[in-house]
Parts: structure tokens; sequence; C-alpha cells
């Protein structure tokens, strides 16, 4: 069975393959076979996890490939998702902590420091870490090319600078064949300063995270704890599931991974 191709094959961004690949590629060297044939064998794969791996996230990732490679042979994956389920219900477990425990900022501070970014003249960070605020965007959301023009908008992600707004469009993110195209119309004053004072971003899609390092105030997974917890304690659903769509994340994952309460009442879609 040909992995590459199976993964080549989805539709998917070129990162996330690169981390389907990566995993894979891990396995592998780890002396670990996928099971393709008829029973998926659980019991090896339980040992070859728990022996290998630390975290619930890791182990999750393994068997998301595993059921990858399964379904595009139209194998059987039912005691998989079953395994794979118990898991992310301890994972729930592990990710109930409060705020104070994970040390993630206030939402104000951020906003402090967000302003400051203004005031200095970091035009380009100012631009990154807005969009993390406003829209709980990944770090590939944010390698975005400048332009001026609609002909200038291709397959990638972009500020198309219009007369009345900034427009935010993605069409290279994580989940972009869940969610399709996005677009966001930012009218802000400031952001629409800081983009005018930025000729290009000048990122690109390998180890964005390796070159966004100068520029974020925390990281984005910690931004996107950090809004979805302001939206819990102010019990604003509407911010939840917008934050949901603009992220291109759905809301079971959002309280798995991200919420620091874990609690169902707030999570539910509108």
């Amino acid at each position: 069975m040909d992995f590459q191709k199976i993964i080549d094959d989805k539709d998917v961004s070129e990162n996330t393959k690169r981390t389907y690949k990566s995993i894979l590629a891990r396995v592998t060297r780890e002396g670990f076979k996928i099971p393709v044939g008829k029973t998926t064998m659980i019991p090896k794969l339980k040992e070859y996890l728990f022996t290998y791996y630390d975290k619930t996230s890791s182990q999750l990732a393994v068997i998301n490939i595993i059921l990858i490679l399964r379904q595009a042979q139209d194998l059987p994956v039912e005691d998989l998702i079953e395994f794979r389920e118990n898991l992310r219900g301890e994972r729930v477990k592990e990710n109930v902590n409060t705020m104070s425990e994970l040390d993630v900022m206030a939402i104000g501070d951020y906003r402090k420091k967000l302003d400051q970014l203004l005031v200095e003249k970091k035009y380009k960070a100012y631009i990154i870490n807005y969009l993390m605020l406003h829209y709980g965007v990944r770090n590939q959301d944010v390698v975005t090319e400048i332009v001026k023009t609609k002909k200038q908008v291709g397959e990638g992600n972009y500020l198309w600078i219009r007369r009345k707004d900034i427009l935010y469009i993605r069409k290279d993110y994580k989940t972009h064949s869940t969610y399709g195209t996005q677009q966001q119309s930012i009218t802000s004053k400031e952001f629409r300063k800081a983009v005018l004072k930025t000729k290009e971003m000048g990122f690109t899609s390998k180890q964005v995270g390796n070159q966004l390092k100068p520029y974020i105030i925390i990281k984005e997974s910690d931004v996107f704890k950090m809004i979805i917890d302001d939206a819990y304690h102010r019990k604003d659903v509407q911010e939840i599931n917008r934050l949901s769509k603009t992220r291109g994340t759905d809301l079971t994952t959002i309280k798995e991974n991200y919420n620091l309460n874990a609690k169902d009442d707030m999570f539910r879609k509108i």
C-alpha cells in the first residue's frame, strides 16, 4: 500500500500533509507496522502508543493517521474509532485546568501589548497578533500577501486593501477542505494603518512557527485558549460559535482542547 500517495491525495493543506508524513515516518522508524488487514490489531497498537508516546495528543495523532490510511482502502475502522473516543475522553480530563495553572495571559494584558506594538511602529507584529486575537487563527493563516486589486488574489491568504476596508481572505489553512474559503472584512483604522505601513509580510509556509517567534505576543494556541476562556466567562455563546467558524474548528474540538473550564453548557451551536 502506497501510504505517501494516500496522504498526497488528501484534500488538506500542504502543511497538514507534511505533518501526516512526519508522523508516518516516526511510526515507520520505530518499527510499528500500520495494520492493513481486516483487523486493526488494537492490542499491539496500544502497546506501541503507550510505550513511545507520553502525551494523549500524540497518541491520537497516530490513530488518526491509521484511520486515514485504512479508510482510503475501505478497511474496517470501528474499533479504532472507539479506541480514539476513549482516549479523547482522557484528554478532556487532562485539559481541565484553570487559567492560573496554565499561566495563560489575561486578555486585557494582551490588548495592551497589542496597542503598544502600534505605538512602537511594529506594524507586521501588530497585524499578526491582531488577526490571532480577533479571529483565533493558526500560524499558517497569517502567512499572507498584501494586495491592492482583486486580480492579485490567488489561492493563498491575502490582505486586500480596499477603499472602505481590508478584506482578509484565507484559502490556505488547515481545515479549508471542511470550512472553505474564509473572508473577513476589517474596518479598524489601526489595522488599516498597520497594513498600509507594511509593504509585504514576507513569511513562507515552511516552519512558519519559527518565523513568527520574534513577532508573536504568545503562541497561537494560547491566544485561542485565552479568547475562548474570555467568551466562556462572559457567557457569550455567540462569540464561541463565531470563533469556531473563523478558526475553522468544531465546537467539540474547542471543548476538548482549548476550553480551560471544560463544561458542556456553553458549547452548543446557535
